[in-house]
This record gives structure tokens, C-alpha cells and sequence, in this order.
């Protein structure tokens, strides 16, 4: 029984998917371009490029994990250093706050999603 929806493919594509989300974010971030919502388009895409059915938890599991990723990587570099993690919410401003909203909302409407054309809806506890 799977409750999450992962598979083990799609749970290292989506890994996989954090790590060059992460990245990318950080080299963002360097470059003085506050775009966390990229970590929730890579990770989201890759959950929804390996996933073999539609899953709304995974979704949800997938967009969590990209808000922490993000939340990481600014407390790691760039200007919101000294915020360290802890600090996180000292440093949303309404701008802010919007962005890591939106990659939330990208993360869980790629990860929830499966590119496989007419994929089963996974329920739950199946």
C-alpha cells in the first residue's frame, strides 16, 4: 500500500528535481533574483514526468518538501543569510511570501498531475 502516490521513480526524479531546483535557486539567489518558485517547477515537473497516475497527496507531499527546499537554500545563500532558517518568517514580505506561495502552488500542480496520457486517479490507500 502506497499513501503517498510515490513511486520509487518518481520519488528520485523528484529529488533529483529538488537538487536542480535548489541550485538553480541558489544561483538565483547570487545573482540578486529572489525566484524560489523555480525549486517547485523542477521538483514539481519531474514528480509529474515520472509519475504513472494522477495522486492529489503527492501533490500536497511535493509542494511541502519545495517550500522547506526553498526555505533552506535562501537560509544558505544569498542576502537572507543571517535570517538563517529559524528566522525565515522575519524575512517574508508580502513579495516574498507571494513567491514561496507560488511554488507551492506550481510543485503541487505538476506533482499531483502525470504526464502519461489518461492516467488512472491513484486513491487513497490504494
Amino acid at each position: 500500500m502506497n499513501w503517498l502516490g510515490l513511486t520509487a521513480t518518481a520519488f528520485i526524479v523528484a529529488l533529483v528535481g529538488a537538487v536542480v531546483g535548489g541550485v538553480g535557486y541558489g544561483i538565483a539567489l547570487m545573482h540578486g533574483w529572489d525566484v524560489p518558485f523555480v525549486v517547485g517547477l523542477a521538483m514539481g515537473g519531474g514528480a509529474m514526468l515520472a509519475s504513472p497516475d494522477k495522486s492529489g497527496l503527492r501533490g500536497l507531499l511535493i509542494a511541502s518538501c519545495a517550500i522547506w527546499i526553498a526555505a533552506i537554500v535562501q537560509s544558505r545563500v544569498g542576502p537572507y543569510v543571517g535570517a538563517g532558517l529559524a528566522g525565515f518568517h522575519t524575512t517574508l514580505t508580502p513579495r516574498r511570501l507571494a513567491s514561496f506561495s507560488a511554488c507551492g502552488v506550481f510543485a503541487f500542480l505538476l506533482a499531483k498531475a502525470s504526464a502519461r496520457k489518461n492516467a488512472p486517479t491513484r486513491a487513497a490507500g490504494s
